[in-house]
């Protein structure tokens, strides 16, 4: 059974390469910790009083992406990077729906276009079994 399901309709933007001030600290740009956040409240009101797993799990994301209008593929192989999608989202909820990112131990992704649904991204979340 599902630890968590969950469907957010939203442009899904990709985890920004990190930057170095001036003084040398590293930070997240700005785009990122706004949709980091935005996935971290939805996250929260959908787990309402539910404690974060602390448990092995195995996730599976889906990603649906605007067609632009010159593109004509059927498979979605330009950028966004996939696995910097997922980064965003998994950073969005990490410490609200596991307490780790360390304790995914399967991660199955995929990217598509969103030609049939708005722009969004499914998410399901399974605890493994303990053996």
């Amino acid at each position: 059974m599902a630890f968590f399901v969950g469907v957010m309709e939203c442009e899904v933007k990709a985890k920004g390469r990190p930057r170095f001030s001036k003084w040398g600290g590293a930070y997240t740009p700005k785009p990122t910790r706004d949709f980091e956040k935005l996935v971290s409240d939805w996250a929260k009101k959908s787990m309402g009083k539910k404690k974060p797993t602390d448990k092995a799990i195995r996730v599976m994301l889906n990603i649906y992406i605007k067609r632009p209008k010159t593109n004509k593929t059927k498979q979605h192989t330009q950028t966004p990077d996939v696995d910097n999608l997922a980064k965003s989202i998994l950073d969005g909820i990490n410490e609200i729906v596991f307490v780790d990112d360390k304790q995914i131990v399967e991660l199955q992704i995929g990217k598509y276009w969103a030609d049939y649904v708005n722009p969004s991204f499914t998410l399901s979340i399974y605890e493994t079994p303990d053996k």
